[in-house]
C-alpha cells in the first residue's frame, strides 16, 4: 500500500511539474507573440527607418552626429520627430530586457529578437541618444544597466563590435563606472524617458 501511495504521489508531482512548465511555455509564447506584433507594427517600421537614417548620419559625419547629440542635451529640448522614434525603439528593447530578466520571455526568444538587424541601432544610435536626453535630467541617469544586460544576454557573436560602437560616444567617466556596475540595482538607478 505504501508503494502505491508513493507512486501516486510521485506521479502527481510529475504531472504538476509538467502543468507548470506547460503554463510557463504558453505564457512566454503569448508574451513573445505580443512583442513580435509590436516589432511588426507600422509605427515601429517608421521609427526604425528614421533611426537608421541617424545611423547613416553617424557613419558619414561623426562630428555632425556629435553636434546632434549635443543639441539633444539642450533644455528645453527642441521637439524633433526623431525623439519619438528614439523613444519607441528604445522602449521596445528595454521592455524586451525586462521581460527576459523576469523570465517572461525565454533566453532563446531574446536571442531571436537580438538577431534582428535593428539590434545594432540600439548601440550605434539609440544609446548615445538616450545618454544625451538623460543629460537634461538631474543626475543624468539613463538605463545603462538594461543596455548592458541586452549586450551580455543577446547571444550574438559580434558583441565586441557593438561594444566599440558604444564606446565611441561614451563619456570617459562612464567607462570607469562600468566596472562598478551592479545589475542587481537595475531599475533603481536608471530612468526610462
Amino acid at each position: 500500500l505504501d508503494l502505491v501511495l508513493t507512486s501516486a504521489t510521485a506521479a502527481a508531482a510529475v504531472a504538476a511539474w509538467l502543468a507548470v512548465r506547460t503554463t510557463r511555455n504558453a505564457m512566454q509564447g503569448s508574451v513573445f507573440l505580443q512583442v513580435l506584433q509590436d516589432y511588426d507594427s507600422k509605427e515601429m517600421y517608421k521609427a526604425l527607418f528614421t533611426i537608421a537614417k541617424q545611423e547613416g548620419m553617424r557613419a558619414a559625419d561623426t562630428e555632425g552626429f556629435a553636434r546632434f547629440l549635443d543639441e539633444m542635451k539642450e533644455d528645453p529640448p527642441k521637439p524633433r520627430p526623431v525623439d519619438e522614434c528614439r523613444r519607441r525603439v528604445s522602449h521596445f528593447w528595454l521592455r524586451a530586457a525586462e521581460l527576459s530578466r523576469h523570465g517572461l520571455i525565454s533566453d532563446h526568444q531574446l536571442h531571436h529578437l537580438c538577431g534582428y538587424g535593428s539590434f545594432k541601432l540600439l548601440f550605434s544610435v539609440i544609446e548615445p541618444m538616450e545618454r544625451a536626453v538623460a543629460a537634461r535630467r538631474p543626475g543624468g541617469k539613463y538605463s545603462k544597466e538594461a543596455f548592458d544586460y541586452l549586450l551580455e544576454h543577446c547571444g550574438r557573436g559580434d558583441t565586441g563590435n557593438l561594444q566599440r560602437l558604444r564606446a565611441e560616444f561614451e563619456p570617459p567617466q562612464e567607462v570607469e563606472e562600468e566596472a562598478d556596475s551592479h545589475p542587481e540595482s537595475w531599475g533603481r538607478s536608471g530612468v526610462i524617458s
